[in-house]
């Protein structure tokens, strides 16, 4: 987590808040970012959101990954149509245009839905909270 802690101080030294990159940025939204009380987030909180964008964006795409190739593997029609499509996309690739392709986006879509990437979502309490009754330990 030191290097995490030294990537964020660069960042910050390279890219001023108003800059591009501190306002548009993931980086730069975190670094950036407020907390519920409009205070800019610790290093901490920082460092804990970082990984947890890293370990998020890894496990999704692992999981959309395997599913992807389970569902072309099964429906061989949907992969000609996919190929299909992408050997129309210009090169190189515009991001406008593979945001917009029809093919694609359905076949995400229902992929998606049938097996979504994240089963669960798990949260860390911040404080000790009662509801209900029960009490959920920090």
């Amino acid at each position: 987590l030191a290097n995490l802690e030294y990537l964020i101080k660069k960042f910050k030294a390279e890219n001023p808040e108003d800059s591009k990159l501190g306002q548009k940025s993931l980086m730069g939204r975190l670094c950036y970012g407020k907390d519920e009380n409009g205070d800019p987030l610790s290093i901490e909180a920082l460092k804990d959101n970082l990984v947890l964008m890293l370990f998020a964006g890894h496990d999704t795409t692992y999981a959309s990954l395997g599913s992807t190739l389970h569902y072309l593997s099964l429906y061989p029609e949907m992969h000609a149509e996919l190929e299909k499509e992408a050997i129309s996309f210009r090169d190189p690739l515009d991001f406008d245009e593979l945001k917009n392709a029809p093919v694609m986006t359905a076949f995400l879509t229902e992929m998606w839905r049938m097996d979504p990437p994240v089963a669960r979502a798990q949260r860390m309490l911040l404080n000790d909270v009662e509801f209900s009754g029960f009490n959920a330990k920090k």
